[in-house]
């Protein structure tokens, strides 16, 4: 995203929550602990925003958002991981996800290594490949194939 389109994202959020803490503005457009780190970096250098117009607040905000960098040390773990990777291969399937090795198998969702990004994707491909598989399985009338 751009810094325009992130000032403008921004100047009209601080203008529909005028009480929202300035550090809770950049709250669902980067994760939230980097959100704070970054209001306070624009506070170090722009001083207290909690009390100037929204423009100012977005346009300062953007612009360390934009500069801002950080060293990426690890991730949480399996245990907190929102998707992983590994599987069935696809190429180990068939368009109506049905094994190529096994008749009668099929595979959906996470059992495939298949990964989206973050943000519905992963649930959707679980219900999605779900259907296709069910339906290949069953018809569409519920009757066993």
């Amino acid at each position: 995203v751009s810094a325009e389109e992130l000032k403008k994202v921004l100047a009209e959020k601080r203008r529909k929550y005028k009480d929202m803490p300035v550090e809770e503005l950049l709250f669902g457009i980067v994760n939230n602990q980097a959100g704070r780190r970054i209001a306070a970096k624009a506070a170090e250098k722009y001083g207290d925003l909690s009390q100037k117009e929204a423009e100012e607040v977005a346009a300062a905000l953007a612009e360390t958002a934009k500069d801002y960098r950080m060293t990426i040390t690890g991730t949480l773990g399996f245990d907190n991981a929102q998707a992983t990777r590994g599987g069935v291969p696809l190429s180990e399937t068939n368009g109506d996800f049905s094994s190529v090795f096994a008749p009668n198998v099929y595979f959906a969702g996470e059992i495939l290594d298949c990964d989206g990004a973050c943000g519905g994707y992963n649930l959707q491909w679980a219900y999605s490949s779900a259907c296709t598989a069910g339906k290949s399985m069953f018809g569409n009338d519920g009757e066993k194939q």
